[in-house]
């Protein structure tokens, strides 16, 4: 779910890109409860890449990204997590996702390709 007040509600402000990727998938980037960092920086840069996030590194703090930018974070956690079904909460549904190569990157993932 992205929901419409996405600054209070779905990201994480303070912290990293990364950390607000990887944060619905941590059983994914570690073993025994111990985080790999090295498994989370490969999951935020592919996805930095291939949903066009503008963001220096994945250690940029997240509230300093663009609200367009911030959006692709928020899907990009839910695409993490393997989910069949992003909704967005809001009045206006299909500004979930206002760039094009963040609306290619979700198409081809609905569509049965990895993002």
């Amino acid at each position: 779910m992205v929901p419409e007040e996405r600054r209070t509600e779905a990201l994480f402000p303070g912290l990293w890109v990364r950390e607000n990727l990887t944060a619905a998938s941590l059983n994914a980037h570690g073993t025994s409860g111990v985080l790999r960092r090295s498994a989370e920086q490969r999951t935020a840069l592919g996805l930095i890449d291939r949903l066009g996030i503008m963001a220096r590194d994945p250690e940029q703090d997240v509230a300093t990204l663009s609200g367009g930018n911030q959006q692709k974070v928020v899907v990009g956690r839910w695409l993490t997590r393997g989910l069949g079904c992003i909704s967005s909460a809001g009045r206006q549904p299909a500004s979930m996702v206002n760039a094009r190569p963040a609306g290619t990157a979700v198409d081809n993932w609905v569509n049965g390709g990895h993002v």
